[in-house]
């Protein structure tokens, strides 16, 4: 399940995928052109009339008891529908990322983050995802900017210290 974005049966599902890894940053024309693809197969993917809020609340349920995998199906679903709920492109990062798809939690965390710059969670996760890919600077960095804009948050304070320890014990070498 984790190998696609959706359904591995439909027609031209592998072309999308493929571009998908292609597209660049979040706002490139390539981004833009993915998302437009998609909303193109929603219809064939939903055999059946789906709310955006309906999905929303499934996949956060799914979500909240740990089942990632059916979390992903209805976020993505909600995704396709529409849904004017931006916090799902953060679940779905956390998602891919609580399954190892790092390359994937980073697509959909930096997209977040482009809508939502202001948001210490979404910089504090994808700080996580650049560690599992051993992108130190991006995560260290990341780990800046959610202290900058929540400094009460324990969590990425103990992080960025223990980063910047590092960071001096490998200078001082």
């Amino acid at each position: 399940m984790t190998e696609q974005i959706l359904d591995p049966g439909i027609r031209g599902w592998d072309a999308l995928e493929m571009l998908r890894k292609h597209t660049g940053r979040t706002g490139s024309a390539a981004h833009r052109s993915y998302f437009s693809a998609m909303v193109h197969l929603r219809e064939q993917l939903l055999g059946e009339v789906w709310s955006a809020e309906a999905c929303v609340a499934e996949g956060m349920q799914y979500f909240m008891q740990g089942d990632v995998e059916r979390a992903l199906e209805d976020l993505r679903r909600a995704l396709l529908i529409g849904t004017p709920d931006r916090d799902v492109l953060f679940f779905m990062g956390s998602a891919w990322y609580r399954l190892g798809e790092y390359d994937r939690a980073e697509w959909m965390l930096s997209a977040y983050i482009a809508d939502r710059p202001g948001d210490a969670r979404g910089h504090f996760m994808i700080s996580l995802v650049y560690r599992r890919l051993d992108r130190w600077e991006e995560a260290t960095e990341a780990l800046r900017k959610t202290v900058e804009l929540d400094p009460s948050h324990a969590e990425a304070c103990f992080n960025l210290a223990c980063a910047e320890s590092l960071r001096g014990d490998e200078a001082s070498k």
